[in-house]
């Protein structure tokens, strides 16, 4: 059997966030909570977050702030995000491909970050 993962940009998965209603829906976490989008948030052309100002219920509960978007859940690590000031707000990390031994992602601040794949 062949593991290999299809190369898929970021690019491509950033549409599939912006299209979720038709994509996506329902939303889990990784730890199983309920997600439901309030508001995708606005498309980020700098540096930090992918979406900025996003609006989403996790678990019942209405969390503020950014989305980050990565092709593999080990990205979070590997990009460095937990020692960047620029991802403190992030919200929610929206991944493509799981991990075989995936470490639970955690923001600057100590806080878990809920991931949806």
């Amino acid at each position: 059997m062949n593991n290999k993962k299809l190369n898929i940009n970021e690019s491509f998965i950033c549409k599939i966030w912006e299209n979720a209603d038709e994509y996506l829906l329902p939303l889990k976490t990784t730890d199983g909570e309920d997600v439901e989008i309030v508001d995708y948030g606005k498309k980020n052309y700098d540096s930090g977050p992918d979406y900025i100002d996003a609006s989403i219920k996790i678990g019942g509960k209405l969390l503020k702030g950014h989305v980050e978007i990565h092709q593999d859940f080990k990205h979070w690590f590997e990009h460095n995000h937990p020692a960047d000031r620029k991802y403190v707000s992030v919200i929610l990390q929206v991944v493509l491909w799981d991990s075989k031994n995936r470490k639970s992602p955690k923001l600057r601040i100590k806080r878990n970050l809920p991931t949806v794949i």
